[in-house]
């Protein structure tokens, strides 16, 4: 039976009457992105996930700008998309995210979008770096060291490596197995502190565990 119910309502068979439409509550961003992660592992559920984590970048979370900078630079469940790839990367650092910034630099430093541009690698290495990113620091003072992006600087690049190894010396005290990866090449080469080939296989050998 058609139940004519004014315009806002809709008709409520338990209740008899006709009702206020409520607007369904939306997940946050955060809930989104938590749900985009659990659809992203199933087979069927990798549709639905791209509409969550574009709604959660769109509302400021950068967790999920990053993953779908990841998405689409490996083409896991779309096309490839560098420039789209680069975009989302690009919006997360900007939220203050490091794995944006790391994305973002890791494109203009391999060319993944055609073309090198090792001056935007280095900014966004140094980005990361101001956040805290140990490798952000790394590869800051690589480049530094190379001339890589910017006029050649061992100044600024023993100070980058300095902050990288205070970094990756806290981190690899928490069995982060990247960040004693590069603490040994540090120790190795004697970036940023003293050259130690016993130490460096210590902590190489720490971060396999």
């Amino acid at each position: 039976i058609d139940r004519p119910c004014t315009e806002g309502k809709t008709w409520d068979p338990n209740q008899g009457a006709c009702v206020v439409k409520k607007e369904a509550p939306k997940l946050s961003p955060q809930e989104s992105y938590y749900r985009a992660l659990a659809l992203l592992e199933r087979v069927r559920g990798q549709r639905r996930a791209l509409p969550l984590l574009e709604n959660a970048c769109r509302r400021g979370h950068a967790p999920a700008c990053s993953q779908l900078g990841y998405v689409f630079k490996t083409g896991r469940h779309v096309t490839t998309d560098p420039a789209r790839s680069l975009s989302h990367y690009g919006r997360a650092c900007d939220l203050k995210d490091i794995p944006g910034c790391l994305g973002a630099a890791e494109h203009h430093a391999k060319a993944l979008g055609g073309k090198a541009d090792f001056s935007k690698a280095l900014s966004f290495y140094e980005a990361a770096c101001r956040l805290g990113s140990g490798t952000g620091c790394f590869r800051a003072a690589e480049a530094w060291q190379r001339g890589r992006g910017a006029k050649k600087d061992e100044s600024r690049a023993t100070s980058k490596f300095q902050q990288a190894v205070a970094i990756h010396e806290r981190e690899c005290r928490t069995q982060k197995g990247p960040s004693c990866y590069l603490l040994g090449l540090a120790l190795r080469d004697g970036r940023g502190l003293n050259r130690s080939a016993v130490r460096a296989f210590g902590v190489c050998a720490r971060g396999c565990e």
